[in-house]
């Protein structure tokens, strides 16, 4: 069964990411999506860059839906640059700030 994640997409109304997967677990709404993009561009030098240093998911909390608690799973994927290939960089998602485990809409 191919299951089509467009509504739920717009539902939480958020760019710049694709939704892989849903699941409601104890009243929460738990949507698990990644980057719509498989590039980032370089904080340092603003060249684009596809290499990426390593990825993890992050929990994030955003507004309820269907009266649920809303839990957005993210793929977030540190980047490498020629430039500086010491320091990788986060991806950028521009509804949440940094260091922060919830969405602005949410703020």
């Amino acid at each position: 069964m191919n299951t089509n994640y467009d509504i739920i997409r717009k539902l939480i109304g958020l760019q710049g990411i694709e939704v892989i997967y849903s699941n409601v677990n104890n009243g929460i709404f738990e949507v698990f999506a990644i980057s719509a993009f498989d590039f980032a561009v370089c904080p340092h030098c603003g060249r684009i860059t596809y290499t990426v240093h390593d990825k993890r998911y992050q929990t994030y909390k955003h507004l309820p839906i269907w009266g649920m608690d809303t839990v957005i799973m993210l793929e977030k994927k540190r980047y490498v640059c020629d430039c500086n290939p010491e320091h990788p960089f986060d991806e950028y998602f521009a509804f949440i700030r940094k260091y922060q485990r919830y969405t602005i809409a949410y703020e």
